[in-house]
């Protein structure tokens, strides 16, 4: 399985990269007959990336800074597409300004408040207080930070690379 980049050039600022970020694989981990968990893990971060192109390529925007949209292969079995990637960009020099991770960004339990979580594990504390900003100005939505109770992400090979990171995420609990 190969990672999957769609780039959006930038036009003011095209040298410097965001990057967007979900991964293709899903994985059983409950064993037997179980149902893999797809269509959360990680269906929903790969639609919310195409619904953020979808609406640029509509609305006809024309960012300053060069986005990338990433789709990474085997995350499951240990991050091992984000981590080519991310290597490969930090030996290339490649000037790397943000990573947003979107992995599992749909589900909430019956009855809980709509919320967005911002994971703090292996991400920038001001990257995560700026979209909160964003959120409040735009989105209107709770939201709030905290650490995963388990397991990690994406993000977390662009963070050990040195590139600043953000994870918004279902429920760090869960």
């Amino acid at each position: 399985q190969h990672s999957l980049v769609v780039r959006i050039e930038g036009t003011s600022l095209p040298t410097e990269l965001i990057v967007l970020g979900s991964h293709l694989d899903s994985i059983n981990g409950f064993g037997g007959t179980s149902r893999a968990p797809g269509a959360d893990d990680n269906a929903s971060g790969t639609a919310t990336n195409l619904e953020i192109f979808r609406i640029m390529m509509e609305e006809g925007l024309k960012p300053s800074r060069t986005i990338e949209i990433h789709a990474y292969a085997a995350e499951e079995i240990g991050l091992v597409g984000s981590q080519n990637m991310a290597t490969r960009y930090k030996d290339a020099g490649i000037n790397v300004v943000a990573m947003v991770q979107h992995d599992m960004t749909i589900y909430k339990a019956a009855g809980a408040e709509d919320k967005i979580w911002f994971v703090t594990s292996n991400t920038d504390t001001g990257f995560n207080d700026l979209l909160g900003q964003l959120v409040d100005g735009y989105v209107h939505l709770a939201w709030g930070k905290e650490a995963l109770s388990g397991g990690t992400s994406d993000h977390a090979s662009w963070r050990r690379a040195g590139y600043a990171t953000a994870f918004p995420f279902e429920n760090p609990r869960s």
